[in-house]
């Protein structure tokens, strides 16, 4: 059969996070870069939100939201795993990568959006690259871009400029930690890439590693996660050793990023899934460094939450009490467990693969993708 459709962007964070594992795992794959016609009149058409990476599959059918889109293409491609087989491990692997996808994504838009040297570059990479079908002059869609991505994501997303530093420093203490893991195994999952590692390519590799200012950042103060994130993209399955492990996430480095899980990540996942339940459209938020005023409540971000919870109760009891033994020295599963906060609000259930949509109209696409923009959509 034809090799799939990758629909990505070269700047994307969770397009990178999914090449970074079909390139390990050695799937095939054809790769299309979009632009905003492409995003919204093809991606968005198919899947029904105007959205990256998305994956067109030879019988017509999608793949999209990159942790669901990787647990599918895993399980039909086993081999080599990157899922530990210790249950207990492969539930905080998961819990780290949803870390990394919801949590991580702040201080990429950060450094991405708010040095003047990044913020430039990246405008204007976006006006050539994506958005060049527009009708208007490049160097104000690229002005125009950058805008709309600080409001997205950052000023009206709840930070303050007392909370500007707390979200730039959250790279500089990842990266810490990062190094103080790498410092005794090749990869953060141990002889070999684990889903922690593919969560972490996630914010890594198309953000920190590749933007000017937090790549000056990376090779300056984490030269271990500098060559991690390369060896991550260049190394293939097949050229590992048969006998290569994934080795448990704990131990300095881990340690601090389980306090964070637990201290801060966790406990945001509980007060949006809150406010969400009661309508509410913003919620403050404090938690370790960070100070939030009137942050969104985001869909998406509860069916996360969701969907932690249920692997956790998939789980048998004795992997249960072996990750909450775990767990309870960084703060606890409290923030996740002790209430279900389930409502019609949050986003569905997503069945992968999808049937094409080829009713969507684009002007639904548009609302979805701006939706999206804002806070209130995330596929």
């Amino acid at each position: 059969m034809p090799p799939p459709n990758l629909y990505v962007m070269d700047i994307s964070y969770f397009s990178g996070k999914v090449e970074s594992y079909l390139r390990y795992k050695e799937i095939p794959y054809r790769r299309e870069t979009v632009t905003h016609r492409t995003l919204v009149g093809y991606v968005g058409k198919g899947t029904g939100v105007a959205q990256v990476p998305a994956m067109e599959l030879d019988d017509g059918t999608w793949l999209r939201e990159s942790s669901t889109m990787i647990r599918w293409l895993e399980e039909r491609h086993p081999s080599p795993p990157i899922i530990p087989t210790d249950p207990a491990e492969a539930f905080i692997g998961a819990l780290i990568e949803d870390y990394c996808d919801e949590w991580l994504w702040r201080p990429a838009m950060w450094w991405r959006w708010v040095p003047e040297t990044t913020r430039r570059h990246l405008g204007r990479r976006i006006a050539r690259e994506v958005l060049h079908d527009l009708p208007a002059p490049s160097e104000l869609l690229a002005r125009v871009f950058a805008r709309r991505q600080h409001v997205a994501w950052l000023s009206g997303d709840g930070m303050t400029r007392e909370s500007s530093r707390a979200v730039r420093d959250a790279y500089l203490v990842e990266l810490r930690s990062l190094e103080q893991v790498l410092a005794g195994r090749p990869f953060l999952g141990g002889e070999r890439p684990s889903i922690v590692d593919i969560g972490f390519m996630g914010p890594m590799f198309r953000h920190f590693a590749c933007d000017p200012d937090s790549a000056i950042v990376m090779r300056r103060d984490a030269p271990r996660v500098w060559a991690w994130v390369a060896r991550t993209w260049a190394t293939r399955g097949s050229e590992l050793a048969a006998d290569a492990t994934h080795r448990p996430t704990q131990g300095p480095g881990f340690d601090e990023i389980l306090d964070r899980v637990c201290q801060i990540y966790l406990p945001y996942l509980r007060a949006n899934a809150l406010a969400l339940s009661k309508g509410e459209r913003r919620f403050d938020f404090e938690a370790g460094p960070f100070r939030f005023r009137g942050t969104r409540s985001n869909a998406h971000r509860a069916w996360c939450r969701s969907v932690l919870r249920d692997r956790f109760a998939a789980l048998e009891p004795e992997y249960q009490a072996a990750v909450r033994t775990r767990m309870t020295s960084h703060g606890g599963l409290g923030a996740l467990l002790d209430e279900d906060l389930r409502s019609p609000a949050q986003s569905p259930p997503l069945e992968l693969p999808l049937a094409p949509r080829e009713h969507t109209s684009v002007r639904e696409v548009v609302g979805l993708w701006l939706g999206d923009s804002f806070g209130t959509q995330r596929g």
